[in-house]
């Protein structure tokens, strides 16, 4: 709900600077100093336009022209030709060097192009390479192609053509676009940024890799300020700052490891609140181990190269390149936030059941009118026209009556436009339908997740009321009497949690409602359910998630009745009939020890039992799960074969 200000940033400056001069390619001369700017151009007017050049050196009074070979045909371009101007005599001294067989290179050639060139991750990515190897070690013998040749295949590397590569390492031609998918509804992790409240009506959306645009255009059609750029479908696309950066399956189409991790750093570089990265997890592997394994992936049958991470993979990559933890939203989705309001904001969504109750709500419903001045109210609504549904559909989402700046943009420009005051539209949306029972549950719900996000917050310390997010300021002071008394009663509810009877209570109602099945001594339920488990569980499994990150990105949960044990459950296809199980994290909260143990080799069955009595495939599982009851593949208690096994039966199980 909350606009924040655009960062003012430094004008970017680009080429490389030596010796009181700058190196710097054609593309990025708009970027110079203006003092340089006018260098060059006296140089040029000297020279003439007929002259072939990409990269300049422009000195305190001088200018060399050179001509390289184009920076996307070769990893360390070779000087072809060279024009030197000296600005005070107008002297213009003309060298080639196509002839001569050791001729002198470029190195880090992506330090003359603009920071936020396209190409930065790509070259980057070879310099990295190079360093790696200690080829920058001694600068007295790089100089010229070919002493860099013999430096180079010492270190056991080779030039080929625009790569740098591992002698001998088998080289493909991959086919990057082609992994581009046709979508008629918005990704996953721009659902979730949208759901999360990342995404409003003010931010700024820069869709980084957006393929065939779709999500872009969802988001336009809507309103939204969005825009992307793709290497392949949107060359020509904005690459600019903004709020949010979205990072959608990117990495994991990026064969060459050194590239992925520039393609991270650029992305990063254009994020003013947070960046959104989503990657194929290792559950979404399935068929793909028949496909040829090359570089730390596989090349697949359309020529396209898949990197398939593991939830540690990918927070481990971002951490260590960022030098930022990273926030997981689901199974291969993670955030990492500039704005730490926003971060905030965001976990508390994700374990908040009033979103849930939203989610189900997207239109107003009828409502009783209140009996006021009827010739006010009649000429209020008819200017209102259909903002008061708007409000509504706020007051909803907020469970109580929105402050002004949470109105957004929108509504107060069409406020002002009509003449009312936001006061007063507000108090009429609230008005026609008075204490209803939808709103009532909403507010319930929302001051549950409330006391459910600061009794987490009591593990490092309660955060300042100052220093909370304008909107949860303006949360605690309706829900509760005051800041002091909502943390007394989050105290009070992680008190209750210690004596593990809250949790037997919450899992017996969780069990009724039809959210999860019981097993044994524990609950086993979908980790999307979550959000709508009672507010002892989600809280019990925020304690787990400190101790065992990860486990937000688990697909199953189970919760033992003595409330002092979680477990994550992680499968290499959560959304299978018959799942195949991967990996288990055991958490004891009681013993602040957390465990990882393999169960490749495991069925989950049963799975039907462990769905919401509303989720709409529930019945279909069922119908399959009493199937293998009926066949004798199980038994009624959920036991049956391994995973070899049941793989031979060869039954469909999606």
């Amino acid at each position: 709900m909350r606009v924040t200000e655009r960062r003012l940033r430094p004008r970017p400056r680009a080429g490389k600077r030596v010796g009181g001069a700058v190196y710097i390619h054609r593309d990025a001369i708009s970027l110079l100093e203006a003092p340089e700017t006018k260098r060059l151009e006296a140089a040029l007017a000297i020279a003439g336009e007929k002259i072939e050049w990409n990269v300049a050196r422009v000195g305190a009074r001088d200018v060399s022209l050179s001509l390289y070979e184009p920076f996307e045909q070769s990893a360390f371009p070779q000087l072809l030709a060279s024009v030197h101007i000296d600005i005070d005599t107008n002297a213009i001294k003309a060298t080639s060097y196509r002839e001569r067989s050791s001729r002198p290179i470029l190195h880090r050639k992506e330090l003359l192009l603009a920071p936020d060139d396209a190409r930065v991750p790509r070259f980057a990515a070879i310099t990295r390479l190079a360093e790696a190897r200690g080829l920058f070690a001694d600068t007295k013998s790089i100089g010229a192609s070919g002493p860099w040749a013999k430096k180079v295949a010492a270190a056991g590397l080779e030039i080929r053509g625009s790569a740098l590569v591992e002698k001998g390492a088998e080289q493909r031609n991959v086919h990057r676009h082609r992994t581009a998918l046709v979508r008629r509804s918005l990704s996953q992790p721009m659902a979730l940024a949208l759901r999360f409240g990342m995404i409003e009506s003010a931010t700024s959306v820069f869709d980084y890799g957006c393929g065939q645009g779709d999500d872009v255009a969802i988001l336009h059609a809507n309103g939204f300020n969005a825009f992307g750029w793709d290497p392949h479908f949107a060359i020509d696309g904005e690459r600019r700052p903004a709020d949010i950066v979205n990072l959608g399956f990117v990495l994991n189409v990026i064969e060459e490891p050194a590239e992925r991790v520039e393609t991270l750093r650029a992305a990063w570089g254009f994020a003013e609140r947070a960046l959104i990265i989503a990657v194929m997890n290792r559950a979404s592997f399935g068929a793909a181990s028949a496909w040829k394994p090359y570089r730390d992936g596989v090349v697949t049958s359309r020529r396209t190269f898949q990197r398939y991470f593991s939830q540690d993979e990918l927070r481990a990559l971002v951490e260590v390149t960022l030098n930022v933890r990273p926030v997981t939203l689901a199974p291969g989705i993670v955030a990492v936030f500039r704005d730490r309001e926003l971060e905030q904001q965001v976990a508390f969504a994700r374990r908040a059941s009033a979103l849930m109750h939203f989610d189900r709500r997207l239109e107003a419903p009828d409502r009783p009118r209140r009996a006021a001045s009827e010739r006010e109210r009649v000429d209020v609504e008819a200017r209102l026209g259909n903002l008061v549904d708007d409000i509504w559909r706020l007051c909803l989402q907020l469970g109580r009556p929105p402050a002004t700046p949470e109105l957004g943009d929108d509504i107060a420009a069409a406020l002002k436009e009509r003449n009312v005051a936001p006061a007063r539209a507000v108090a009429l949306a609230m008005g026609r339908v008075g204490n209803s029972a939808e709103l009532a549950a909403i507010r319930a719900a929302r001051r549950e997740d409330l006391l459910v996000h600061f009794a987490l917050s009591l593990f490092p310390g309660a955060p300042k009321y100052t220093s909370l997010p304008r909107s949860i300021q303006l949360d605690v002071r309706a829900f509760f009497a005051n800041h002091g008394a909502m943390l007394n009663e989050a105290r009070a509810m992680l008190f209750e949690l210690g004596r593990g009877e809250a949790v037997r209570t919450a899992l017996a109602q969780a069990v009724e409602q039809g959210l999860c099945a019981a097993r044994g001594e524990k609950v086993r339920f979908l980790s999307e359910t979550l959000p709508r488990m009672p507010a002892p569980i989600r809280l019990l499994l925020g304690c787990a998630e400190v101790l065992e990150p990860d486990l937000a990105s688990a697909d199953y949960f189970d919760v033992y009745r003595s409330g002092d044990r979680v477990r994550g459950l992680w499968c290499e296809d959560g959304q299978a009939r018959a799942p195949f199980m991967r990996e288990l994290a055991d958490v004891e909260l009681n013993k602040l020890r957390v465990r990882r143990r393999d169960r490749s080799g495991q069925v989950l069955y049963g799975r039907g039992a462990l769905l919401p009595a509303d989720h709409p495939d529930r019945e279909a599982q069922l119908t399959f799960d009493a199937s293998l009851i009926a066949q004798g593949y199980i038994n009624d208690r959920g036991d049956g074969p391994d995973a070899a096994t049941f793989a031979r039966l060869k039954l469909e199980t999606r």
